[in-house]
């Protein structure tokens, strides 16, 4: 699902290139096969293709869980919000943190 949303947001601002990264790997086999999936969630997974076809650039690809921390922080910032936030530009600070070498994260 989040994969979907992201690359939707992708559409809905003109981005044409596009890259997610998912820390599974089976998801991102599905993605990327060739074939129709037929499994439970095949829906799913056509949907996200469309949507990667829709772009000028845009892949799906695989990264360890402890290489995704930017994930994994918004995760655990919105986790019990029950509202979708999106923000084009500069992160916020939570973040900046997690994707910079150069910003100390606070304890």
């Amino acid at each position: 699902m989040a994969c979907k949303q992201a690359l939707q947001v992708a559409v809905d601002r003109n981005f044409q290139r596009v890259h997610v990264e998912l820390d599974s790997k089976e998801v991102v086999r599905q993605i990327n096969q060739s074939s129709n999936n037929l499994s439970p969630l095949g829906h799913w997974v056509q949907e996200i293709k469309e949507l990667l076809r829709s772009r000028l650039e845009a892949k799906v690809t695989w990264v360890r869980r402890s290489g995704n921390g930017a994930a994994h922080k918004l995760a655990k910032v919105a986790v019990g919000d029950n509202r979708s936030q999106t923000w084009v530009g500069v992160p916020r600070d939570f973040l900046l943190c997690v994707i910079s070498d150069e910003i100390p994260c606070a304890s």
